[in-house]
C-alpha cells in the first residue's frame, strides 16, 4: 500500500508538471497593456500592447522576436488615459465606471477622424495589425448598438486603407455577420473563467453556461470561417489547470491576470 501512494503522488507530481510545461510553451498569444521590457517578450505569434506604452525602436524590437506586433485600439469607449483623450471626450455620450472610461460616439465626424488618425499612428509606429476592443458595445445588448452600421462602416474604411494590417476582433460575435470581409479573427475573452467584478475574485464560469457559450462561439466562427483566439483570467496556478483541461487544446490561448499590466503572475 506505501508503494501504490508513492506512486500515485508521482503520477499526479507529474500531471501537473505537464500541464504547467503546457502553458509555458504556449506560444501563440502574449497580451500587456503595461510597460514591459521589449528584449523580454520573445518567440509569440501575436503580441498585443498598448502602444503609447513604447517607442518605435521598442516595437522594432518587439516585432524581431515575434511574429505579429498587434496594437490595441478601443473602438467603443475612450479611458481617460489614452493619449488623445482630451481631443475625443467631448464627443463622448456616456461612462463605463468599471473601467473609468466614457462611451464614443461613432455617429460624430469629429470622432472619426481623431479615431482614424490614431489608426494611422499606430501603422506608422511599426504595428501588424490592431486589437478591436469593445467591438461587444454594438451588439443587441451593448450601449452602442444603435450605431453598429457607423461602426461597420469604421472596420471597414481602416481595412480599405490598410489592406495588409491584421485586424483582431474582440468579442461581439453576432457582429460577425456583418464585420467578417474585414476581420482576420475573433477573441473571446472568459470562455471558461468568469472574474466577478463586484468582489474581485477569479472563478470558473458554470458547466451549462459553459458549454451553451462555446457551442454558439463554435457555430459562428465556423459559418465566417474565422480563428478564434481565446484570453482567460486567473490569478493561480490552480485555476490554471482548470482553464487548460476545459478548453480545446486547437485554439490559441492566453491566460493574464485580469488588468493585463504586467506579465501574469499565478501563485
Amino acid at each position: 500500500m506505501h508503494h501504490i501512494k508513492i506512486l500515485l503522488v508521482f503520477l499526479l507530481s507529474l500531471l501537473s508538471y505537464s500541464i504547467h510545461a503546457k502553458q509555458s510553451e504556449n506560444k501563440d498569444l502574449f497580451f500587456c497593456y503595461g510597460k514591459i521590457a521589449p528584449e523580454s517578450i520573445k518567440g509569440y505569434n501575436y503580441v498585443v500592447l498598448e502602444a503609447q506604452q513604447f517607442s518605435k525602436d521598442d516595437i522594432t524590437v518587439f516585432k524581431k522576436n515575434n511574429l505579429n506586433v498587434i496594437a490595441y485600439i478601443s473602438l467603443g469607449e475612450v479611458n481617460k488615459y489614452a493619449s488623445f483623450y482630451d481631443k475625443i471626450e467631448k464627443y463622448t455620450l456616456g461612462e463605463n465606471k468599471i473601467w473609468n472610461s466614457r462611451v464614443l460616439d461613432l455617429s460624430n465626424k469629429e470622432t472619426n477622424q481623431i479615431l482614424f488618425e490614431q489608426v494611422s499612428l499606430l501603422v506608422k509606429q511599426g504595428f501588424n495589425g490592431l486589437f478591436l476592443d469593445n467591438v461587444d458595445n454594438f451588439s443587441s445588448y451593448g450601449p452602442s448598438f444603435a450605431q453598429r452600421n457607423y461602426l461597420v462602416r469604421f472596420i471597414k474604411k481602416m481595412k480599405e486603407e490598410y489592406k495588409e494590417l491584421i485586424l483582431i476582433q474582440n468579442s461581439g460575435v453576432e457582429l460577425l455577420s456583418e464585420t467578417h470581409t474585414y476581420v482576420n479573427s475573433i477573441l473571446i475573452e472568459s470562455l471558461a473563467t468568469d472574474y466577478n467584478f463586484n468582489k474581485a475574485t477569479y472563478r470558473t464560469r458554470k458547466k451549462s453556461d459553459y458549454k451553451e457559450r462555446k457551442k454558439n462561439i463554435e457555430k459562428i466562427c465556423t459559418k465566417y470561417n474565422k480563428e478564434l483566439f481565446i484570453i482567460e483570467y486567473s490569478n493561480s496556478k490552480r485555476l490554471n489547470r482548470k482553464i487548460l483541461k476545459r478548453l480545446p487544446k486547437k485554439w490559441p490561448l492566453f491566460i493574464g491576470n485580469i488588468d493585463l499590466q504586467t506579465s501574469p503572475i499565478f501563485r
